[in-house]
């Protein structure tokens, strides 16, 4: 069996991960079967040394001396089996690392051509040499190479027919590139330009592309971060929004360049827009749990739509908040409800207040409860007196959530013997009390207030 190993070498100055690629058998030089193994990684020559090809190998290569080796040429040259043939000797390159978005190109190639990826790393030694010959190891000697580098590892497998694409020096003076950076250039002008009907175009046009060419055309960041923002409103268009989600938090580094697609394409940023009107109290908690990534969370609500639904400004976006509250009170679920009014911005908190006096005087509410809760009866009364709102709207709220005036009730039914000074020093608190049932029962019973002291 013959084993073709492809060894392609993209340009450097990227981390990430070196993947080689076991692809379908094919016919051999001598007619027997032959497979496909792609090395993805880049080319580091630190001492540059050569290493031997043995009688009947040969190496394909795609790069041009003395120049770097552009991406989209190594994706272009899986496509084509030609290239510069060389035989006798070859540099004895160790295989660097690749980016990630690297990979994700090669990875969306192979997809199409069904070949197997390997990880270098993980399935093969990183770092690794064509040649590891060393103490104890003469591949030249042998004429054969028997050590555990890449042209070692491909014998073990059979005969060995080899294809390099690497990069050969630092230039860029490649041209092989030239047709794909004219239809690039083509589709992100047309998306440039804003126009709905030429970026109806590049979408068209784009879906119907093989998955190698988006994968070539991605390497591109604006062209990626473009795929990026059309995937985004796909998901908010569908409701999806916990996909919506990842992919923006995946995504944050591109932020800068896709919130430039949203300004540029109105209708990707109006997607967006809508589904946080729809979601208000979702994307407020989703933008809430980015943490320290307020910056990233100043970003978004620069954008006035979301600006809407993280202030509250759309008197809509509050009735959908009064909505979440009130159904939160009614299952009883206080401690979420509390939660989430505290991740509010105040002003967002105020917009609240002014459609419902419930959200003025809830910190009120949360207040005095603590305050019966410690049996601090007379702090109790003191702080009810100081507060410039009116008491008997906010009695109302208590009665609104009984979590809060049930502790109330509690703690002048648990100490009447303290009620005779407090009801003589805050009368105005006592009255409003004493629309309390509970709170009526122990007065009456005490002696501490009569409807004539009440006034009204």
């Amino acid at each position: 069996m013959h084993v073709e190993v492809v060894v392609r070498v993209c340009e450097p100055g990227r981390g990430g991960t070196t993947i080689v690629r076991t692809g379908e058998k094919r016919a051999g030089r001598d007619g027997g079967q032959s497979m496909t193994v792609i090395v993805l990684g880049h080319d580091v020559n630190p001492d540059e040394a050569e290493t031997f090809l043995p009688a009947g190998v040969q190496v394909r290569v795609y790069g041009q001396q003395d120049v770097a080796l552009r991406t989209e040429s190594g994706l272009l040259a899986v496509l084509d089996a030609a290239g510069e043939v060389i035989t006798g000797s070859i540099k004895n390159y160790r295989l660097g690392a690749l980016g990630d978005d690297v990979v994700a190109a090669w990875l969306a190639l192979a997809q199409d051509s069904g070949e197997t990826v390997w990880l270098v790393g993980s399935d093969l030694p990183g770092e690794l040499r064509l040649c590891e010959s060393g103490e104890g190891v003469t591949c030249a000697g042998l004429g054969e190479h028997v050590c555990d580098g890449l042209l070692g590892r491909a014998r073990a497998l059979g005969e060995t027919d080899v294809a390099l694409i690497e990069c050969r020096g630092s230039a860029f003076r490649d041209d092989t590139t030239r047709e794909i950076d004219e239809h690039r250039n083509w589709l992100l002008a047309k998306i440039a330009s804003g126009d709905p009907a030429q970026v109806a175009v590049v979408e068209e046009k784009v879906d119907r592309l093989p998955v190698p060419s988006i994968a070539m055309l991605s390497m591109d960041n604006y062209f990626r971060c473009w795929m990026q923002a059309r995937w985004i409103k796909g998901c908010a268009e569908r409701n999806e929004l916990e996909k919506l989600f990842v992919h923006l938090q995946s995504n944050i580094r591109d932020l800068d360049v896709i919130m430039d697609v949203w300004k540029r394409v109105p209708a990707y940023g109006k997607a967006l827009d809508d589904a946080a009107f729809r979601n208000p109290v979702v994307f407020q908690k989703w933008m809430l749990a980015l943490g320290e990534s307020y910056v990233v969370r100043a970003k978004l609500v620069a954008r006035s739509g979301l600006a809407d639904v993280w202030y509250l400004n759309n008197l809509d976006v509050v009735a959908k908040w009064d909505d979440h509250f009130q159904a939160l009170f009614y299952q009883g679920e206080i401690d979420q409800a509390e939660q989430d009014f505290q991740g509010l911005s105040s002003q967002a908190k105020a917009r609240l207040a002014d459609y419902h006096d419930l959200y003025r005087c809830w910190p009120l509410m949360q207040e005095a409860a603590g305050y019966a809760d410690r049996d601090e009866v007379a702090e109790l009364f003191d702080y009810l007196d100081q507060q410039i709102l009116p008491l008997d709207p906010s009695m109302d709220c208590f009665s609104v959530i009984p979590f809060y005036g049930d502790r109330i009730d509690a703690v002048v039914e648990r100490q009447p013997d303290r009620l005779q000074g407090v009801v003589k020093r805050y009368p105005d608190v006592a009255r409003a009390l004493y629309r309390r049932s509970n709170i009526k029962e122990v007065f009456d019973l005490a002696g501490l207030f009569t409807p004539d002291s009440e006034g009204s």
